[in-house]
């Protein structure tokens, strides 16, 4: 800004002093023509005093540059001024202006005339830079007359020689402006990229690299931001803090899950109060009164010999695994029964047999059972029973699934214990997820613990039964009807023709409960029990005629 206002103050005053300049030779040569050439001729030729001392000031005046006061009333000088300026001569006036004794005293007109023509040429010549050797506009004044020049040709010229100076020192200031301002552009560009190469320095320190090691350490930002981001009002804190406790139940729910699925027996007998709660009930439901039983009629001798035929597909494994299951039974301490195994043809339909239990196997669809067994009751006494193994489901299980489901079903055509007071149907237990018993009548979700016989099973049947060779103790007790038990010999009297009546309801499909088809929703049926693993119905067939019916829910 200050810049810009000095060289507008130069510029006004180059201006200035050359409207003054101009104005002034206009002056002169309108006064000069307005006068008689006698006066013009006293001007011109003054006397010899007045002549040395106009030379004398106007040698000891400097050539300095008028100031705007001084330039302002050059424009009104007086007449011994322009008088004095006229009479002066410089060496190029001494030879290019004109004069009267020039022109011989002819005509002050014609004078007139070359006068203007001289001073329209210094004007033009004036617009020529000059300058001393120095640049100087002003020079070192000279002494001699000879060498002095008028007041207007003096102002000429230092008005020009000042221009050009102004003129080139205005253009050097701006070349060293401009290449100050390049210079500057350079050194800001050079700080920045220093600028940039620290900064990029100072990421790659070591410093940066040990503090980043510790990934868990927050920076204050980010904590801040999370504390800030929690809510304030009651409703916002509740889902908040409900949403967290919600996932964090559902995330230790998922993973006792999967304790309990890969752990399995170890987290059962853990979560089994009899492991850590002495005397905690754990009652056997196969300990029940000897009353409470359905059993086979023996023939007055103590144990049970019943024949078992041997129905099942020839070309499978579950011959094997039957005589296997039956040899657990008959070796059985205390030994109270005693089967022999009867060789059949394959019978998938599993058509009953008088007096005989019966043993088959199929693929009976989806039933929702693995296993089922079914009894024929004449007078509270089995007279039939039917053991079927579903290879709908069973089929490309392991050995010890199988075995375990042929040993249950084998149990439940031994014996079968009707239900009293909610107590469960010939089975040691009929909790899948408790501590196992180590017996086949014993509900597991881990067949290969289950899949024999124990010493509880084997007393319960002589409690039954009796001891091979001694007395039977069915036979000491009344019938649930209210008749005594009747020998063998009594029970071959009875019409067969019934039987084979009667025989043909265990040829009906049954289905397990878990949809419209099954026994629950068939009003014939009455569930005895559902323990969730197993469902127990009776079906009341008149004459004293019943049907019994055992899942091992799939």
């Amino acid at each position: 800004m200050v810049k810009l206002y000095a060289r507008d103050n130069v510029d006004g005053d180059e201006e200035m002093a050359r409207r003054l300049q101009e104005q002034f030779q206009d002056e002169v040569v309108n006064y000069a023509s307005a006068q008689p050439r006698s006066e013009i001729e006293a001007v011109l030729t003054p006397s010899t005093t007045t002549r040395e001392t106009s030379h004398l000031a106007l040698e000891g005046a400097p050539l300095a540059r008028p100031s705007r006061q001084s330039a302002r009333s050059e424009g009104h000088v007086t007449p011994a001024e322009k008088k004095l300026n006229i009479g002066r001569a410089t060496p190029d006036t001494e030879t290019s202006t004109p004069s009267p004794e020039r022109h011989g005293g002819s005509d002050p007109h014609s004078w007139i005339n070359d006068l203007r023509v001289s001073e329209e040429r210094r004007s033009r010549r004036s617009t020529t830079p000059r300058s001393s050797p120095r640049g100087s506009p002003r020079g070192s004044p000279r002494s001699s007359p000879k060498n002095s020049i008028s007041v207007p040709q003096a102002i000429g010229t230092y008005v020009d020689t000042e221009e050009d100076e102004t003129l080139a020192r205005r253009l050097d200031q701006e070349l060293r402006d401009a290449e100050l301002a390049s210079r500057l552009e350079r050194e800001e560009r050079t700080k920045l990229n220093r600028q940039a190469s620290a900064a990029f320095a100072v990421d790659s320190t070591p410093a940066r690299t040990v503090r980043s090691r510790d990934s868990f350490a927050d920076s204050p930002s980010p904590r801040r931001a999370r504390r800030d981001a929690r809510p304030t009002t009651l409703r916002g804190k509740f889902l908040y803090y409900g949403l967290r406790v919600t996932s964090g139940v559902l995330v230790l729910g998922v993973t006792f899950l999967i304790w309990i699925t890969v752990f399995g027996s170890q987290a059962s007998d853990q979560l089994d109060p009899t492991t850590w709660l002495p005397g905690w009930p754990d009652e056997d439901p196969m300990l029940g009164s000897v009353g409470d039983h359905n059993v086979w009629k023996t023939k007055g001798r103590s144990g049970l010999t019943l024949p078992v035929l041997n129905n099942l597909d020839s070309n499978s494994n579950w011959r094997r695994l039957l005589k296997a299951s039956i040899q657990q039974w008959n070796d059985g301490i205390p030994k109270a029964v005693d089967i022999n195994i009867r060789e059949m043809t394959y019978d998938p339909d599993c058509r009953a047999v008088r007096k005989a239990m019966k043993v088959c196997n199929g693929n009976y669809g989806p039933t929702n059972w693995r296993g089922v067994n079914q009894i024929l009751l004449q007078d509270d006494y089995i007279i039939t029973s039917l053991a079927k193994m579903n290879d709908y489901y069973l089929e490309g299980t392991n050995r010890a699934q199988k075995l375990y489901t042929m040993c249950h079903e084998l149990g439940h055509g031994l014996n079968n214990f009707v239900p009293s007071e909610g107590l469960g149907l010939g089975h040691s237990d009929e909790n899948f997820h408790n501590r196992d018993l180590g017996n086949c009548m014993d509900y597991t979700e881990r067949p290969e613990r289950n899949m024999h016989p124990d010493e509880s099973n084997f007393e319960t049947l002589v409690d039954m039964y009796g001891p091979l060779g001694g007395v039977s103790v069915a036979q000491q007790l009344p019938s649930k009807s209210g008749d005594d038990r009747v020998l063998a010999v009594n029970v071959d009297a009875d019409r067969v023709e019934d039987f084979e009546k009667y025989a043909l309801f265990l040829q009906e499909p049954i289905v397990a409960d878990s949809n419209v088809d099954g026994l629950r929703h068939d009003g014939r049926w009455r569930l005895l029990r559902d323990s969730g693993g197993t469902e127990h119905y009776e079906r009341d067939l008149g004459e004293g005629y019943k049907m019994l019916a055992t899942f091992m829910l799939a």
